[in-house]
């Protein structure tokens, strides 16, 4: 499966907007339809983010840090502990971006 250019683009954009507030990047996972290249012109781009600087910022607050970027994308931002947590739940998002999504390298 070839990679989205304007996925990994957004993927760096997301990675130096973070790291400029002090948050490294340990994992980033695009899912949904970009992923399984079945979008629309008009989809946006589903993201999970893991880094242990989330640790004690709340989950709202970790959403806002990414989406100021003003990108077209959602995205869910975990500390690794929860990441490892929540890929167990059958049914998670978390799951099914690890088994239809693709890790980006940055």
């Amino acid at each position: 499966m070839e990679m989205d250019r304007r996925a990994i683009e957004i993927a760096r954009k997301i990675k130096e907007n973070l790291e400029k507030k002090g948050i490294k990047i340990e994992k980033i996972i695009l899912f949904g339809s970009r992923a399984k290249e079945n979008y629309k012109k008009e989809s946006d781009y589903d993201f999970i983010i893991v880094s242990k600087d989330f640790k004690d910022i709340p989950i709202f607050r970790r959403m806002e840090m990414v989406l100021d970027i003003k990108e077209d994308i959602d995205v869910i931002c975990l500390t690794p502990e929860e990441f490892e947590r929540e890929k167990n739940f059958l049914g998670s998002i978390v799951s099914y971006a690890l088994k239809e999504g693709i890790e980006i390298k940055l």
